[in-house]
């Protein structure tokens, strides 16, 4: 299993709407797709507002690349989640799972 990691940061008024916008855009997006397994969101307070690091578990980089295009080390982030957010990488991080509890 691969994880793909990601990072962005939001204002505090912003970053309820961004945590809707995943449940309820992202995931139901990412649930079509062939071998992706799940999604972790964390919050952590910064600065008067909140960076999130979303992590997305998948069977392999072939399913990764299903939603990430022809280089999976590009962040996707769409228009409607940069109007959210007021920063964010535009690199991800992928690691093999070596255990699952």
């Amino acid at each position: 299993m691969i994880a793909r990691s990601w990072h962005g940061s939001t204002t505090a008024g912003k970053a309820r709407s961004y945590v809707q916008y995943l449940e309820e855009v992202v995931l139901v997006e990412l649930r079509t797709i062939d071998g992706f397994r799940n999604m972790l969101v964390q919050r952590q307070a910064i600065d008067g507002g909140y960076g999130f690091t979303v992590t997305t578990l998948w069977d392999s980089m072939d399913a990764i690349e299903r939603f990430a295009g022809d280089d999976p080390t590009v962040a996707v982030v769409p228009a409607a989640a940069q109007a959210l957010l007021s920063s964010w990488e535009s690199q991800v991080r992928h690691s093999e799972v070596v255990l699952q509890a």
